[in-house]
Parts: C-alpha cells; sequence; structure tokens
C-alpha cells in the first residue's frame, strides 16, 4: 500500500507540474499577442478575411434597379452588426470576383464600402482586404483614362476618366478616423465605390450619346432576363 501511494504522489507531482507550466505557456503567448497586435499584416489580412466564411452572402442589384440611384446615409453606429455588414460585403465581392463593393449595391443605404486589389489571389493570405465607412475625398489630382467594370453593370465595361491621385478621409469599423493617399488603381477603384454612395454609375461618366446607347441596352438585356 506504501508503495502505491508513493508512485500515486509522484505522478500527481509530475501532472501539477506539467499543468503550471502549460499554464506559464498560455500567459506568455496572450502578453505576447497583446503587446504585438499587429506584428504581421500579412496574417491579420488572413484573419480579416477568415473571419468571413460563414457570413451571409448578398444579393447584388443590377442596372436598372432604382435603388442604385439613390445616396447612401453615413454611419453613426460603430457596432458589431456594422463589422458583420462589412465582412458579409467582402465575401460577397470575393465570390463575384470583384475588386470592390459598395453597400448600395446589396441594397444597403449606408456609407461603407469594401476593396482588395488582390480579390482574385487564390491565397488568402495574399489578399488585402480594405473597408471603408463614410468616405469622403478631399482632394483630387491630376487626370487618368481607364476601362472600368462594375458587378451591377452586366456585360459591359468602358473607358472612364478620373483623378489621378486623391486624398482620402475615412473611418474604420470601430469608428477610428483615418486618411489615405491613393493613387492608380487604388484611387480609380475608391472613386468608383464613393460614386455608388451617391447614386452615380460609372456609365454616367461615360458621353452623352454612348451613355444612351449603353443604358437602353443594358434595360432591354434586364428585362429579358427577368
Amino acid at each position: 500500500m506504501k508503495e502505491f501511494a508513493k508512485s500515486d504522489s509522484t505522478v500527481q507531482h509530475k501532472a501539477s507540474a506539467l499543468l503550471i507550466i502549460f499554464l506559464l505557456v498560455c500567459v506568455y503567448i496572450a502578453l505576447w499577442l497583446e503587446s504585438n497586435p499587429n506584428k504581421n499584416e500579412n496574417l491579420y489580412l488572413t484573419k480579416v478575411y477568415s473571419s468571413n466564411k460563414g457570413m451571409a452572402l448578398l444579393n447584388i442589384h443590377t442596372f436598372p434597379d432604382p435603388i442604385l440611384r439613390k445616396k447612401a446615409l453615413p454611419v453613426t453606429d460603430f457596432d458589431q452588426s456594422l463589422d458583420d455588414t462589412a465582412q458579409s460585403m467582402l465575401e460577397t465581392m470575393y465570390v463575384s470576383s470583384g475588386i470592390g463593393l459598395a453597400a448600395i449595391q446589396a441594397g444597403i443605404l449606408k456609407q461603407i464600402i469594401v476593396i482588395d486589389l488582390k480579390s482574385g489571389e487564390e491565397d488568402i493570405s495574399l489578399r488585402e482586404p480594405h473597408i471603408f465607412v463614410n468616405p469622403k475625398i478631399l482632394k483630387k489630382y491630376g487626370s487618368t483614362v481607364s476601362e472600368e467594370g462594375c458587378l451591377s453593370v452586366i456585360d459591359f465595361r468602358g473607358d472612364v476618366e478620373r483623378a489621378e491621385k486623391i486624398s482620402v478621409e475615412y473611418q474604420d469599423v470601430k469608428g477610428n478616423i483615418h486618411q489615405m493617399e491613393a493613387e492608380e488603381m487604388m484611387s480609380i477603384c475608391l472613386q468608383h465605390e464613393i460614386d455608388h454612395l451617391n447614386g452615380i454609375l460609372f456609365i454616367d461618366h461615360l458621353p452623352v450619346l454612348k451613355q444612351k446607347m449603353v443604358k437602353k441596352k443594358l434595360t432591354k438585356l434586364a428585362m429579358a432576363n427577368a
């Protein structure tokens, strides 16, 4: 009986020691994460997109749906529902093979847009999702012409002239204010999506005669597919 008692005691001491070591490791990891919240930006971006999995996909409204002509309202509540909406927008954008999406395209009249110029990357760790709440353009510089398409304008692409570089102010999902100097594709995409928040489509920037032809063709196509 004494030998068994001694053996049981030894096992208990070893188990206690292992438990203490485990708890110390957990504490160390927690402290490290707290002191290094953005140690690796790609890790953060991966986490953002990974959280999208399981989010509800949104229905994208297409021309000539009148909701696309409405003006979005400023976001005033920075709560969990805002983050959920943004994550659903990202998921919808990825599934739809887009690089940008405005909330109004999904029938949500809020000033929210999401952009990821690396949306097509199969390795999600390479993606770079951006969420812009209440974005507004502060300054524009230069001009450039590029071909644009839109998830709300089916089967049409066209050349649009926009500012080459812009300065933008926006908020994140927690309400923090940021500023960004955007150029090249990010500048074009931001201008395109901010247009959506004001009820403007990229086809509205086409020459008047071409606008009429394109809008007539798209309306007929929509009626045929209704």
